[in-house]
């Protein structure tokens, strides 16, 4: 019974974060709360909702501030945590979704139907895995301006070799046992690099790095990429 009683107690523990962590978005200071299937601890920051990919984003945005500042910006399903950051730094800022009630435009990313070399920032953060991630790199491609750069994050498995998709994985419960969440198509390996190399792009990579791991509740090792289509 003791045994027990400590178990629920470090569940509880852990339901509210092991230590103090640092919001960089929003400013809150204290426990992040538990998240995701299955739970990761110190995942949610309690006051504006941000996530660990959240806020590696804005730690970009706080040490790269030249990627959106004074730029035209395409926001694809647009993180909330996010928005208020983007706004303030863009010289112009749009959300697009293929879902008309989640963002200001109704856009398919495997198909955006924007005129080409026409946007400066393209921002797809955790979308290409719900998509022909093929079909939406050209796509981005095409409609980014000479010089413009699309920052991508993905669910990516750095010990894969290759990236894991099957489309006789279909359903929820199937997709859910595959990839981990039932609107997922793949999971990445490594060759997610050579996936945007080969729609054209130039690729660098932002990594969530001590001390701001620590500091900010973000995943070890998590990667932004930042796609730069040429002059």
């Amino acid at each position: 019974m003791f045994r027990k009683f400590i178990n629920i107690a470090k569940s509880i523990r852990l339901a509210f974060g092991w230590v103090p962590r640092d919001c960089i978005i929003c400013g809150h200071h204290g426990r992040f709360d538990m998240h995701g299937m299955p739970p990761r601890v110190d995942a949610r920051c309690p006051k504006c909702g941000s996530l660990e990919r959240h806020r590696l984003m804005a730690q970009l945005f706080q040490e790269q501030p030249e990627l959106i500042a004074g730029r035209q910006v395409l926001h694809f399903a647009p993180d909330k945590p996010l928005i208020e950051m983007i706004q303030n730094l863009a010289a112009r800022y749009e959300t697009a979704d293929a879902d008309p009630d989640r963002a200001g435009r109704t856009l398919d990313i495997e198909t955006i139907g924007l005129p080409d070399n026409s946007i400066d920032v393209l921002i797809a953060n955790h979308v290409l895995e719900h998509v022909d991630d093929r079909k939406a790199l050209t796509s981005i491609y095409k409609i980014l301006k000479p010089g413009g750069t699309a920052l991508f994050m993905v669910p990516l498995i750095e010990g894969w070799n290759e990236t894991f998709e099957d489309p006789a994985i279909k359903g929820p419960n199937q997709k859910i046992h595959a990839y981990g969440q039932d609107n997922h198509v793949r999971l990445y390996g490594r060759d997610f690099r050579d996936r945007i190399r080969n729609a054209g792009f130039q690729s660098d990579e932002f990594t969530a790095e001590e001390p701001y791991v620590g500091l900010h509740g973000l995943i070890r090792g998590e990667k932004v990429f930042i796609a730069r289509k040429e002059s």
